[in-house]
């Protein structure tokens, strides 16, 4: 999940891209955050950052970028603090 997570993000971007392209405009991108709920019986128990797949030599390890997936576990965690209401309810 977190290489498909990676790659929604990515794909978001080379879209943003393509578009601004075609309107000719240099302004920044706005950014792209990927939420991954989980609604699962279970814990999460599967990797959340890319160096839990990939193993990365000592030696290059300032090279890599270790993308880390945002997370929220819905069930069984209610220690969430949301300010607003409708969010909230929604957890």
């Amino acid at each position: 999940m977190v290489v498909r997570a990676a790659v929604y993000e990515f794909v978001a971007y080379e879209r943003m891209l393509k578009k601004s392209k075609k309107n000719r405009n240099n302004k920044k991108l706005p950014m792209v955050n990927i939420l991954v709920f989980y609604t699962g019986e279970k814990p999460w128990n599967a990797a959340r950052q890319l160096s839990q797949l990939v193993e990365v030599d000592e030696r290059f390890e300032s090279y890599f970028h270790d993308y880390k997936m945002n997370l929220i576990e819905i069930t069984g965690n209610t220690s969430y603090n949301f300010n607003e209401e409708d969010v909230y309810n929604l957890f």
